[in-house]
């Protein structure tokens, strides 16, 4: 009986034991486990557990982890074999922990992957001081307040945070806490900080933006509104504040001034019709700022595709307009060019360009700059200015938004024009730069290619046309001998077509160059000029090999080689 008695007490030791390990081990799980769900990592992990024990581990872990610090809304996890399991208030799976695991491999490995995976996220947690709990008071207050602190510059709200203890000295450690600080809140959306200014209402704020939208301003027209005007329609906000959002405005391209005592609102403006050349120049005297583009001017496009870009127009415009008063003298009251749809600038004295919004289908939502160089100099400083005001409006107020930078297509272009067509469709671009890559350097040679052709420019020269379309030089051939070979390519060659279709062919042209030329009266005439313009080497050798591969050799012989080989 002895012997039985001393078993039974062994055995009830080791059991105890055995439930000590276990609420040990779990007890560190659990304080592992709260440090893993507070930092927001989901570990979910299913395992058989101890039916003797779970009471006691769950004991454990709730002395361990009060509700206080589980972010129960953010994890839905269960104790399993718990009659409680699936209730909302469930935090983590438990994993038995209690039985040995030398010899069994996957059961180590778990084992090792949740420390690491507890170990890391232990060491990622974010230590936030309580004191600043107290911005939060503070910028509850000020939301329930008028329109008068919807905002507040940095210093300001700096002095304040130290009047209520949230920044207590005045030194750089302390200042870096204070930009920390308001990174975190802004992250989770309780104030705005943009730039030198702290939003702290944003519906406010926005309520600012309405009444200067549905503004009656002092010229229409224009949309120049007085800074009276502004002050009339503000009049809740504070001399400080008043000043801090006319700053904000300027600067996030809402407000462009133009003197000391007007502003040009970007969003009042009207659109205007494009004028003709002929009225252009009786109402502008010839120095309209829209004008058709000629041979010597550079055009770039920025398309966006299917995102219509009427907004970022408008905040391109006022940079535009400032950089342009600033560069160049108008004077007060000076005649501008500035509407919602088209819009004429200087750059100094070097540039003068025009911007239009274009918009022709869903699919053709663009933005045309057209630039007009002074003597001697390239459009690669202007054009390189305005790719970098978009990609800073777009990483400001549109970071997902993609755009394409390119020029027109001179094939498609060549072709447009040979139609004579007054509504040409939407332009070809090829593209030379996305929204997050530089233009090409000047002296660097951009390489385009459609339909066969290549061509290269340079930004840092004036564009006055492609070569492989310049319109002037001496035809490669005579007229008697352009004559003899109309007559005999000129008929259908419906066995063979070995006629001026195969001799296009062969020479490069391209289906829509074939297409136009089909409707001139002396087609084989039409596909050597069409040859000589698009064609920067093109010579008569070149004309006599194609009528021999295509096996012409009665037209040939009207062409005498240059070389013999």
């Amino acid at each position: 009986m002895a012997a039985t008695r001393n078993s039974a007490g062994d055995k009830a030791r080791k059991t105890c034991e055995t439930t000590d390990n276990l609420v040990g081990r779990r007890s560190l799980l659990a304080s592992h486990t709260r440090q893993t769900i507070n930092s927001e990592l989901y570990l979910s992990i299913l395992l058989p557990i101890h039916p003797t024990a779970s009471s006691a581990a769950r004991d454990v872990f709730q002395q361990d982890a009060p509700k206080g610090s589980l972010p129960a809304q953010h994890v839905t996890v269960s104790f399993l074999g718990d009659a409680r399991a699936g209730s909302q208030n469930d935090v983590v799976f438990c994993v038995e922990n209690s039985i040995p695991i030398r010899k069994d491999a996957q059961a180590l490995l778990l084992r090792k992957t949740i420390m690491e995976v507890a170990s890391s996220s232990f060491q990622a947690k974010r230590q936030v001081p309580i004191k600043w709990l107290k911005v939060s008071d503070f910028v509850s207050k000020y939301k329930s307040s008028s329109t008068n602190t919807c905002l507040l510059d940095k210093r300001t709200l700096l002095e304040k945070l130290r009047q209520k203890g949230v920044v207590e000295a005045d030194d750089v450690y302390k200042e870096e806490e204070f930009e920390e600080m308001l990174k975190f809140y802004d992250e989770i959306g309780e104030i705005k900080s943009m730039d030198d200014v702290v939003v702290l209402n944003l519906k406010a704020l926005i309520q600012l933006v309405v009444k200067l939208v549905e503004l009656d301003c002092d010229d229409h027209e224009l949309g120049i509104v007085h800074v009276s005007s502004l002050q009339r329609v503000w009049k809740s906000l504070t001399v400080e504040n008043f000043l801090s959002t006319i700053a904000l405005f300027e600067r996030y391209d809402i407000l462009c001034p133009i003197s000391q005592e007007q502003y040009l609102v970007p969003l009042l403006i009207e659109t205007v019709a494009k004028k003709g050349k002929q009225e252009a120049e009786e109402t502008d005297h010839g120095a309209s700022a829209f004008w058709d583009p000629a041979d010597s001017d550079t055009v770039l496009y920025f398309k966006f595709y299917r995102f219509y870009p009427e907004a970022i127009f408008l905040r391109l415009l006022a940079r535009c307009l400032s950089i342009s008063q600033k560069t160049h003298d108008l004077g007060r009251g000076a005649d501008r060019d500035v509407y919602r749809n088209m819009s004429g600038f200087y750059q100094g004295h070097d540039f003068y360009y025009k911007m239009e919004l274009l918009c022709s289908s869903l699919e053709q939502n663009m933005i045309r700059v057209t630039v007009k160089c002074a003597p001697n100099r390239g459009p690669h400083s202007l054009l390189s200015r305005l790719h970098k005001d978009l990609q800073q409006i777009r990483d400001r107020d549109f970071p997902y938004l993609n755009y394409t930078v390119g020029l027109p297509c001179p094939v498609c272009r060549s072709i447009n024009h040979h139609e004579g067509e007054r509504d040409h469709p939407p332009p070809h671009i090829l593209g030379i730069a996305g929204h997050d890559e530089d233009l090409p350097l000047p002296g660097e040679k951009v390489t385009l290619m459609c339909r066969g052709k290549a061509f290269e420019l340079d930004l840092g020269k004036q564009i006055k046309k492609l070569s492989s379309f310049s319109t002037g030089g001496r035809a490669l051939l005579d007229p008697s001998t352009t004559q003899h070979l109309s007559i005999l390519l000129d008929p259908p060659a419906p066995i063979f077509g070995n006629n001026w279709r195969a001799l296009a062919d062969e020479l490069g042209l391209c289906f829509q160059d074939i297409c136009y030329i089909e409707t001139k009266p002396s087609p084989t005439e039409t596909v050597l000029e069409m040859y000589r313009k698009n064609t920067p080497t093109a010579n008569t050798d070149q004309i006599h090999r194609a009528l021999l591969d295509i096996d012409r050799p009665d037209a040939a012989e009207l062409l005498q080689p240059s070389c013999v080989t």
